[in-house]
């Protein structure tokens, strides 16, 4: 079992652009976006839709999706944003940030997925079951004191586990990603396979009534029968907001 620290960017987002756990914005990513002050929304800025679009190198723009919407400069506006973006999600404008964060986390509408696999391979299941959320305030740009930034550094409030099935080559005496592995089961969710073999699902922090659980099948390598069940099991069993958790899994069939 092997335990990364916190990643700001974990998260693989169509179209696909990662380098290992790290991943930024694409064009089409959508955030929710909330303006507050004096415990009220501010302009109607309430879960507005910002859609990324992305520019040379790692510049982008997010534009309202209503053209109409302009998000004005006040002093002592707070503003929280999550993503991914979901309609009718609603918070309560006179309670502390921390507490609306704590709401958001709490969403029904903003939980991982029970199945993030994609029939066609893709990664949409597994990005909708990432939330993140940021807040912040605009401050003076550096460069120019008569702009406003606003700096938004969104965090994972989900954690995410990577099963990684290993397949043994006798003739090497070495092993390997199991391309063969299917049907994974990880801690009850159905995981999304990766392009390098490995398997990802991103679940509620916690402590859990058990460790990184699962099984998944695989071919021996030497019989033409149906695929074997191989079982897994981990040691950890709490989990943490931002953490990455991986677990090798070594087959047992040693003909491969």
């Amino acid at each position: 079992m092997k335990t990364c620290p916190p990643a700001k960017n974990f998260r693989h987002v169509p179209p696909p652009n990662e380098d290992g756990l790290n991943t930024s914005f694409q064009t089409g990513d959508a955030i929710g976006l909330f303006a507050i002050k004096d415990n009220a929304i501010v302009d109607g800025i309430n879960n507005t839709r910002l859609t990324y679009s992305k520019a040379s190198g790692s510049i982008g723009t997010w534009t309202p999706a209503d053209a109409s919407t302009i998000l004005y400069y006040y002093a002592g506006v707070t503003y929280i944003a999550y993503y991914p973006y979901k309609n009718g999600i609603t918070i309560t404008p006179s309670q502390a940030t921390n507490a609306i964060i704590a709401s958001l986390v709490a969403n029904s509408s903003l939980q991982p997925l029970t199945d993030q696999s994609s029939a066609d391979g893709g990664l949409a299941n597994y990005t909708a079951s990432d939330l993140m959320i940021a807040s912040g305030s605009p401050s003076a740009d550096a460069d120019n004191p008569a702009k406003q930034i606003l700096n938004l550094d969104f965090k994972h409030q989900f954690a995410l586990l990577v099963l990684k099935p290993q397949t043994y080559s006798a003739a090497t005496n070495t092993t390997s990603m199991d391309m063969n592995a299917c049907d994974v089961i990880l801690n009850s969710y159905t995981p999304c396979r990766m392009a390098d073999g490995s398997f990802r699902v991103i679940i509620v922090p916690g402590k859990t009534s058990a460790p990184i659980t699962g099984e998944y099948k695989t071919s021996d390598g030497i019989t033409t029968a149906a695929n074997k069940t191989i079982v897994f099991s981990g040691n950890e069993s709490s989990f943490a907001a931002g953490y990455c958790y991986t677990l090798e899994v070594k087959s047992i069939f040693k003909g491969k």
